[in-house]
C-alpha cells in the first residue's frame, strides 16, 4: 500500500546492497536523509517514517538536514495534513542523535507544546543519573506538559531519584491529566512501598472511558496492590486489565482477587445467557 514500481524495485535491491555493497547502501541511505532539506508535505511524510529505520547510519550532516525540515514543520504544525505525524517522526530520529540524556530532555521540551509523543521514543531515551534527574526533571508543577514529559522520561530510567519521583508522582496524582496520572502510577510500581509518597486512599475508578490506557492498566494494578480484595474495589477496576494485574501480584491476595474476578465473570455470563434465553 502506498508503493509504486520504484518502491518495489528498491525493495528488491535493498537486501542485495546490504549483503554485497554495505558501504554503498549506507551512503545511499544518507543521501536519502539529506533530501529532507528539499522535501515538503507528502514527500517529507514518506521520508519521516522511513528515516527512523536508518537513524543509526546518519552523520551530523544528515541530522542537520532533518532538523531543518523539522523546524519548517514545527513552525506550521497543524496547517496541513499529517504535519503532526511528520513532526513526531522526525523528532524521534533527531532524539536518537542527541549526545546525552540531558540533551534529549531539552529536545523534548523544545518541541511544539501541542506536539504528540510517539510511544517508541522512550526506547531511545538515554540513561540519566539520579543526580541529573533531581535538577533537570524538577519541573514547575503548574506546567502540565513538562510534568507529563518528566514522568515519561523518568519511567524508563534504570535508576530513579526517589525524592524527585515522589514529588512528580504526588503532583500528577492530584491533577486531571490522565497520561501523567498513568505514568505516575507506573513509577509507583518501580518504587519500594516504603518509598511511595503519602497517598490518600485510591478512591478512583479505572473504568472511565476518558482514561488513557496507561492509567487504566497501572491504576488497576495499584488498586489490586493497595486495596484489600473486595467486590467494591474490583468494581472500580478496568476488568480487561485485571488478568495482567493478577500476574504482577504475589501471595494470598492474588488468589483472593482471582476468586473475586472469576465470580464476577461467571455472574456476567449467567446474566448474558439468561437474557439470551428470555429473548428466544
Amino acid at each position: 500500500m502506498g508503493q509504486d514500481d520504484v518502491d518495489h524495485s528498491w525493495s528488491e535491491l535493498e537486501a542485495l546492497l546490504c549483503r554485497g555493497e554495505p558501504k554503498m547502501f549506507a551512503e545511499l541511505m544518507r543521501w536519502f536523509a539529506r533530501t529532507a532539506r528539499s522535501r515538503d508535505a507528502t514527500a517529507l511524510r514518506q521520508l519521516s517514517w522511513s528515516v527512523a529505520d536508518i537513524a543509526d547510519l546518519l552523520t551530523d550532516d544528515e541530522v542537520t538536514s532533518l532538523i531543518e525540515a523539522w523546524q519548517r514543520v514545527a513552525s506550521s504544525l497543524g496547517n496541513y495534513r499529517d504535519s503532526d505525524f511528520i513532526e513526531a517522526s522526525l523528532s524521534k530520529s533527531i532524539l536518537l542523535h542527541q549526545e546525552s540524556a540531558a540533551a534529549q530532555w531539552e529536545w523534548l521540551l523544545r518541541r511544539p507544546i501541542d506536539s504528540g509523543e510517539l510511544v517508541s521514543m522512550a526506547d531511545d531515551f538515554k540513561a540519566m543519573s539520579p543526580e541529573e534527574q533531581s535538577s533537570h526533571l524538577a519541573v514547575d508543577p503548574s506546567d502540565h506538559r513538562a510534568l507529563r514529559l518528566a514522568l515519561w522520561f523518568l519511567s524508563v530510567q534504570p535508576a530513579i531519584h526517589v525524592d524527585t519521583a515522589q514529588r512528580l508522582v504526588a503532583t500528577a496524582l492530584s491533577g486531571a491529566d490522565s497520561g501523567a496520572r498513568g505514568l505516575a502510577l507506573l513509577i509507583l510500581q518501580r518504587l519500594p512501598r516504603a518509598d511511595w509518597p503519602s497517598l490518600s486512599a485510591l478512591d478512583f475508578s479505572t473504568r472511565l472511558d476518558r482514561l488513557w490506557a496507561v492509567e487504566r492498566y497501572y491504576g488497576t494494578l495499584a488498586l489490586l496492590s493497595m486495596e484489600r480484595p473486595s467486590t467494591d474495589a474490583l468494581s472500580r477496576c478496568h476488568l480487561a486489565d485485571v488478568p495482567a494485574g493478577l500476574l504482577a501480584l504475589q501471595g494470598q491476595d492474588r488468589d483472593a482477587w482471582a476468586r473475586l474476578f472469576c465470580a464476577v465473570l461467571l455472574d456476567a455470563l449467567e446474566r448474558r445467557v439468561g437474557a439470551a434465553g428470555g429473548a428466544v
